[in-house]
Order: structure tokens, then sequence, then C-alpha cells
């Protein structure tokens, strides 16, 4: 009997050679970072990936809510209408109401040269779009005069902030309003928040009012003297991030059943993200060197502001001549709170960086002869969950709990600054 032979590979037959391996390995990686690359870049471009923050305004008639002003930067009708925050991924952020008083400023109360019979004192506020608050139900000065009420000495606060303005918008209110038209007022308070103080002067419009268009947003090309005379709009741009929309709209967005469109320049995201992972590895304690390195020889005041000068130098003489005190109060970034509350690895550059903008606020104060607080103060005590609690999940602004803070710390520092300048 013979023995049948087994024509069956062996093992050692049927085992795939090193580099059909490498090439089989190296196709499903690539074919898997395809797939997924794919699907991330859809998600990143429809703004679920990162999603930004989308201011929209909401108008049902032909008139524009917002109108180009030369002095202000802009007047607020004194219809009200509606606007919210938005994620691009659909998630709410916050809303609120654009309602302009008599002047078009971002206040319930309308303004008057003359103190009211209560002569309760008054002062006026100048900050950007944190003390606007039009993007909330109250902003932080309504919120602050109504705590101060609950004492022995209310207050009342002439809300003059520009969203997006500065410095340059503060300079022309203060002399062609406050001062120009003979306000009664007992000082001045400057919100400075960010780059406040190196932006020129800014200025909004709805130029053509409907729907389905960008807010028109401009800004002087810089700090040159120049009067309101000189000011048009042929400078006006639209803002993407801004839209103007129908209640119908609106109200889809409110109720998850419609997203705003995103604009994105198109980009492959995980090849994005791997280029700035390694390029991190490289360049990020370079980066951080230089930037503590430039912190430890800040400047001299009066040569940082060059290019700015002339306009603080209008402040301080406007305070000066009308024996106005002005107190600067320093807007902290959230990423600033969360670094002091220990997550710092994330932000630590972002940290530096605003250790230079803290340094300007300060400088600003005393070139205009301002007292100084720190409003991260009103911050200090609180933990990481609750930093965020007080802020917009996407956009950096604070909501209504921030807000609320920042005021019931701010009244009595203003009551008793403002009983030391008797």
């Amino acid at each position: 009997m013979t023995k049948s032979t087994d024509s069956r590979p062996t093992r050692d037959q049927r085992r795939w050679p090193l580099w059909k391996k490498l090439l089989v390995a190296t196709t499903v990686l690539m074919v898997s970072f395809g797939l997924a690359e794919t699907i991330a870049t859809a998600f990143y471009l429809r703004g679920d990936i990162e999603p930004q923050s989308i201011w929209v305004h909401a108008t049902d008639n032909q008139t524009a809510a917002v109108e180009f002003d030369p002095v202000l930067g802009y007047r607020l009708t004194a219809t009200p209408t509606r606007m919210m925050i938005i994620g691009s991924n659909g998630v709410i952020e916050s809303s609120g109401t654009f309602r302009g008083n008599n002047l078009g400023a971002p206040d319930n109360d309308d303004f008057f040269p003359a103190r009211g019979p209560d002569n309760r004192k008054r002062f006026v506020v100048l900050g950007d779009s944190f003390t606007s608050g039009l993007y909330m139900e109250r902003s932080w000065p309504d919120i602050a005069e109504s705590l101060s009420q609950q004492g022995n000495s209310p207050i009342e606060l002439l809300n003059f902030s520009i969203d997006g303005g500065g410095v340059a918008n503060w300079q022309q209110v203060l002399t062609r309003i406050i001062v120009a038209d003979g306000y009664d007022i007992d000082g001045v308070i400057f919100a400075v928040y960010g780059t406040d103080l190196s932006r020129p002067f800014t200025f909004w419009d709805q130029v053509v009012p409907g729907y389905n268009r960008p807010m028109q947003l401009g800004r002087w090309p810089d700090f040159q003297a120049s009067g309101p005379e000189t000011r048009s709009r042929d400078r006006l741009e639209p803002l993407d991030t801004w839209q103007v929309v129908s209640s119908q709209v609106f109200d889809q967005y409110l109720s998850g059943q419609r997203r705003p469109p995103v604009s994105r320049p198109f980009q492959f995201y995980l090849t994005g993200k791997c280029r700035a992972l390694v390029s991190s590895l490289f360049h990020h304690d370079d980066e951080s060197r230089q930037l503590l390195k430039s912190l430890s020889h800040l400047p001299d005041a009066e040569l940082f502001f060059r290019d700015r000068r002339h306009v603080i130098s209008e402040i301080e003489d406007a305070l000066q001549k009308q024996r106005l005190p002005a107190l600067v109060v320093h807007i902290p970034y959230r990423e600033v709170l969360l670094t002091r509350a220990g997550v710092a690895s994330e932000n630590l550059r972002f940290y530096l960086e605003s250790v230079g903008e803290s340094w300007e606020t300060q400088s600003f104060a005393k070139l205009i002869g301002a007292d100084f607080v720190d409003g991260s103060e009103a911050f200090k005590d609180l933990s990481v969950a609750e930093i965020h609690a007080h802020w917009l999940p996407i956009d950096g602004h604070w909501n209504q709990a921030g807000a609320e803070q920042f005021a019931k710390f701010l009244v009595p520092i203003v009551k008793t600054w403002a009983d030391r300048q008797k």
C-alpha cells in the first residue's frame, strides 16, 4: 500500500513575504485615512467640527436696524429687532434684542445732558460688545444700575459702547458728544478688552436692508487725525459671520430646523492637523521663549502708543478740561482665567500674549490719569467648570451669568471710587 502525498502548502509556504505585508498594511492605512479625511473634512466644512459662532439678526422690513454714523460708528434704531449667536453646528449660544435709545446707543434709557431729578451720580461707560451686551438680555451696565439701587447710593451708567469699537470710537464719543453737548456727569468708565486699544475708528451699517445679507463692517485704515466729515460708507465690507435674515429663517434657526450657512476655505482637515502637530513639536518652545523674552522688555508707554498718541491725548485733555475722573477696567479673556485655574497646557501661549494686553491697558490708564481695575478678579475664585459656565460655549464672549458676575464685582468698586472723588 503506497503512502499518499499531501499537496497542500506548508505553513512556511503560506506565509506572506514581508514586502507584501507592508504593502497591504500601507494600503489599508491609506484607504482608512482617506475615508476618515473625507468624513472629517466634510463635517469641518459643514461646521460640525471646530464650530464657529455666527451672529444672526432678524428683520422683517426695509428699514435698517443699524445705521452708519460718522461720530458713534453706528446708531441703533428705536424699533426692537431680535438677534442671536448660533454655532455653525446649530447650538444656540445666546439671544438678545437690537434697540437703541434716543441717541442710538445700546441703553434702555434715553440720554440727556442734564442730570435727572433724583440727582444720582452719572458715569459714561465706553466699551465694546462685552459692554454693549446686545447679544444678551441685559448688559452689565444695566445690571449694575439695578444692583446699585439696592443700596443708599444708586448710580446711572450711560452706555455708549460700540460693538467692535475701541479707543478711536471712545475718543469721538467723549469729545464730540459728552463734552460738546455739555453732559453733566461724574466720571468716565473705560471697559477695555483684548485689542480695543489697537482698533482704529470702527463703523457698521446694514447698507441694503433685506434678507440673507451680511452686516457691513468698516474700519478707518489707521489712527491718522480725521474728523467725522472725512468718514464714509466707502470702506464698509460684508462680514460673513454676521447675517441678516427674515423672522421665518430666524425661527427656523431657533427650532433647529435649519442651520446658518458657513463660509470656510477648503482644506483637508486631518492633514492640516497633522501638519500643525508636527510644526508645534519643533516651534512651540521657541515661540513661548520669544514671548517671554518680549514681555521682559516692555517698551515705554509713550513709544508704544506713538501711532495713536493724539487720540489718547484728546481723551486726556477732555477729561482734564471737564475735571472728570476716569476708571479703566480690564476685561479678561476666558483662556486667561482657565490658565490661572490650572488648564495651562492648551492656553499657555494665549496667556503670555494677554499679559502684554494687560500691560497696555494699565499704560493707557496712566497716560489719561485714570485709576485701574483688573476685571479678572471678578472670576478669581471660580473653578474650571464654573468659568466655562460664565462664558458662551463657542464664541469668546461671556454669557448672561458672566455679565452678572462682572456687574456684582464692579458696583462696590465704582461706588467707593466715586466717593473718593468728592
